[in-house]
């Protein structure tokens, strides 16, 4: 039903923390299991029959990880597997992610132990051509232009983008500050009229 997957890193900057949450739904017996690739395709992490459960909650560390930066955005894909009590497969999650922690030190933002040096832009999620649909041939348009303009953050101006546009994010190297609606145009009438 649901997955929530947090990967770090320890106070050395190379060793990665993954922590993962799973939520299942139904009463489905089975195992689940999960493995950690590199860009390169080489297995790095697996751990199998992990007998299946409502909530389930699992973490591990991950020696020597490639970090994640918008400078340099090294990210590993987690495959998530449910399998059922004859062991076939019957879901199958793959999630990308990217090894970073973010601190405050003495009133620096750094990331993976180095400061962050933010050049970002504002973005609504609009296209001249179609309006509030926005293209995934579009969204990437938009992210290249970005990063051959040495654009490094993007504000979601006000609500939240598509799926899509974190996941490249993620791909290109963009940090993002996302927004959730803060706006409070409806208060600007006079006594509430």
């Amino acid at each position: 039903r649901d997955i929530f997957v947090k990967a770090g890193l320890k106070d050395d900057y190379s060793t990665g923390t993954l922590d993962c949450e799973l939520k299942i739904e139904g009463n489905i017996a089975g195992t689940v299991g999960y493995e950690l690739v590199d860009k390169t395709g080489k297995s790095v992490l697996m751990r199998m029959g992990l007998a299946i459960k409502e909530s389930m909650h699992f973490k591990a560390e991950v020696p020597e990880v490639l970090t994640w930066s918008a400078e340099v955005p090294n990210l590993y894909l987690l495959n998530i597997s449910l399998y059922n009590e004859d062991g076939e497969l019957v879901e199958y999650i793959p999630q990308r992610i990217g090894f970073r922690t973010f601190e405050m030190k003495n009133g620096v933002m750094c990331i993976n132990g180095k400061r962050i040096v933010f050049k970002g832009v504002n973005r609504h999620e609009f296209s001249s051509v179609s309006g509030r649909h926005v293209s995934e041939e579009e969204l990437r348009k938009d992210l290249r232009t970005m990063k051959q303009n040495n654009i490094n953050a993007v504000r979601t101006s006000h609500y939240p983008n598509q799926n899509d546009f974190y996941e490249l994010c993620d791909q290109y190297g963009l940090y993002v500050i996302d927004e959730t609606n803060m706006e409070t145009h409806g208060t600007w009438q006079k006594m509430g009229a």
